[in-house]
This record gives structure tokens, C-alpha cells and sequence, in this order.
């Protein structure tokens, strides 16, 4: 699989993607507060209907094994300008660095050499990128005896093209 070569166009398009994909956010969070707000607005009024204990404990434990994933897309106002400039150069490193790419059922594993500075700056970009895109299932892992490190970068369904797209993989 070729990597694209970075440049200002990949990264013009890249924020262009990455604002998009805010604004999306921003609606995303919207609907799922009115939704979570409905939500627990009938949740309220089916429990003050019911009696029975063994009801109220069923619904407990469902509310607590629910789990609440956030929309699909980047946010950026978890980084200040820094680090959003940080994140683009770490993810141009990383790209120059790929060796092999394979393709999972939920993602992609990049191969990178195990250099100590290239550790630090893939530790660094995953200390970023959960903050902005907390769909994203990070994976560090570094073969023994002094084989390859790999990035995998996994999530749900849609988080494929998302890594094509910064990664700049057709």
C-alpha cells in the first residue's frame, strides 16, 4: 500500500477534513444530549410508574452496563494550537517511518522501526490523538528481541476511512 507524500495540499485538505469533521462533532454532541435528555425523561417517568424493586434494579443495571460512545469525529478543542501543530508533524513522522501496513478487520497496524526516538514520538502522538479522537483503540506493541514496533490504530465501524484519510492511504 503507497503512502501519499506530504504536502502543504495534503495538509491544507487534512484541515479541511479535520474541521468538517468538528463541525459534525459539535452537531453530533448536540443530539446526543436532547437524545440522553429524552432519555432519562422517560426513563424518570417509567420508573415512577412502576413498583416493583425488582424493575427498578433491572433498569439500574441496564443504565450502567450502556455504554455511551462519542461522535465519530475529531475534537479539536481538546488541543490547544500547539499541540494540533504537534500532532500534524508527529503524524508526518510516523508516515515516513511506516515499513508495512496491514489492513485488520477494525483498523490498520503500522510497522515502524524500533528506534528510541521514533518510541517517544508515537508514545506522544497516541498522548494526543486519544484527546481529540477518543473513537480511536490505541496499541503499541514491540516484537521481542529486538523486532519492529507496530501502531495499530482500531475502532469502530467507520474509524478505516478515518485512518486513510490522516494517514493519506488510498
Amino acid at each position: 500500500m503507497k503512502l501519499k507524500s506530504s504536502t502543504s495540499k495534503y495538509n491544507l485538505l487534512l484541515f479541511f477534513v479535520l474541521t468538517f469533521l468538528l463541525s459534525l462533532s459539535f452537531i453530533g454532541c448536540r443530539n446526543q444530549t436532547a437524545n440522553q435528555t429524552k432519555e432519562n425523561t422517560n426513563s424518570q417517568s417509567q420508573q415512577s410508574k412502576t413498583d416493583s424493586n425488582e424493575n427498578k434494579n433491572a433498569e439500574g443495571t441496564k443504565a450502567m452496563n450502556d455504554k455511551v460512545e462519542s461522535p465519530f469525529a475529531c475534537v479539536m478543542s481538546a488541543l490547544n494550537k500547539d499541540e494540533q501543530k504537534r500532532v500534524l508533524e508527529l503524524v508526518e513522522t510516523i508516515k515516513k517511518n511506516i515499513k508495512e501496513v496491514k489492513e485488520l478487520p477494525d483498523g490498520y497496524a503500522f510497522q515502524l522501526p524500533l528506534e528510541n526516538q521514533l518510541l517517544r514520538d508515537t508514545a506522544e502522538f497516541i498522548t494526543y490523538e486519544r484527546l481529540c479522537c477518543p473513537f480511536f483503540d490505541f496499541e503499541l506493541a514491540i516484537d521481542r528481541e529486538g523486532g519492529p514496533m507496530w501502531l495499530r490504530l482500531k475502532g469502530r465501524e467507520g474509524v478505516k476511512d478515518f485512518i486513510r484519510t490522516e494517514f493519506g492511504m488510498k
